[in-house]
């Protein structure tokens, strides 16, 4: 590989203080950290194991630029635009994409911890083993048919209003994540853990659930109902009017399920002892537990 050139000029370009002209596509840039870089164009660019700490890339093009390995911890994203480009192993730990177009951008192995990305496209993207976890995704894109999501760790993120739409999410990390309001349809969520996962409102229709975890043992190592049986099994994941018309489960988690919506529907029909005022206070009403009809096994 060539040797690192970067030649700064004075005048402003873009509203930033300096413009990095690059000495050919495949030089690799070395440091260019705290820079303000907004809207600047490196389509294309070979920026492999460049660190770009803090920097400021609002608004920049970076389509199919190769980002293998690089630094982009708490660097500004906001609006940029990442289609197609390579990401994979980059650390961008505290960086925020809110409302970047990152489809088709391969994020396999790459550290996002912490990540604010609101609103962002992430259609089409890998996560395979990427670390998600306490991201703040709120109202991102990643429908997409065959979308890979596989193995990827979303722990405690945020995922409201998120579209997983026929998500590869098969053996994904959701522990204590928040996925109230999230489109699941048609995902394949066989082997996720779920466990503490908040799934209110969500919806599941036609997505695949077996041997999901969503309880732990002793030990607090998560497991499926399937893996202890029902009788020992104890649920640690949050239903309330999720959707699951047509959702592919196991007998053993379904069993489980279908326990928990009697239990919750009787329990929203009991009623209190009459007061001495002899009025009938009604317990608390409870909504159904999940929407069990025409759940496939």
């Amino acid at each position: 590989m060539g040797s690192f050139v970067v030649i700064e000029h004075t005048r402003p370009i873009f509203g930033s203080t300096s413009i990095l002209e690059l000495q050919g596509v495949d030089q690799l840039i070395r440091d260019l950290s705290g820079k303000n870089l907004s809207k600047q164009n490196f389509w294309g660019k070979d920026l492999r194991g460049a660190r770009l700490v803090g920097a400021n890339l609002a608004g920049a093009n970076l389509g199919i630029a190769d980002l293998e390995g690089a630094d982009l911890s708490s660097a500004i994203l906001t609006g940029a635009n990442l289609k197609g480009a390579n990401l994979t192993k980059s650390r961008m730990v505290g960086a925020n994409l809110d409302k970047a177009d990152a489809s088709n951008v391969n994020f396999s192995g790459a550290s996002l911890v912490s990540l604010t990305a609101r609103e962002a496209r992430f259609v089409a993207a890998n996560f395979c083993e990427t670390d998600l976890s306490y991201s703040n995704l709120t109202g991102s894109n990643f429908a997409r048919q065959n979308l890979s999501i596989q193995g990827a760790n979303f722990t405690r993120a945020k995922l409201v209003f998120a579209e997983l739409r026929s998500a590869d999410l098969r053996h994904t990390i959701f522990y204590d994540a928040d996925l109230a309001d999230a489109d699941l349809t048609g995902a394949k969520l066989t082997g996720a853990i779920l466990l503490y996962a908040l799934l209110h409102r969500s919806d599941l229709s036609g997505a695949d659930f077996t041997d999901v975890k969503i309880g732990e043992d002793a030990n607090g190592v998560p497991h499926s109902v399937k893996s202890v049986g029902q009788r020992y099994f104890e649920g640690k994941v949050k239903f309330l009017l999720t959707k699951m018309s047509n959702t592919v489960i196991d007998p053993a988690t379904h069993r489980y399920l279908f326990a928990q919506y009697v239990t919750q529907h009787v329990s929203s029909t009991r009623k209190e002892p009459a007061t001495d005022s002899k009025k009938e206070a009604p317990y608390p009403r409870a909504m159904p537990l999940v929407s069990i009809p025409n759940i496939l096994w």
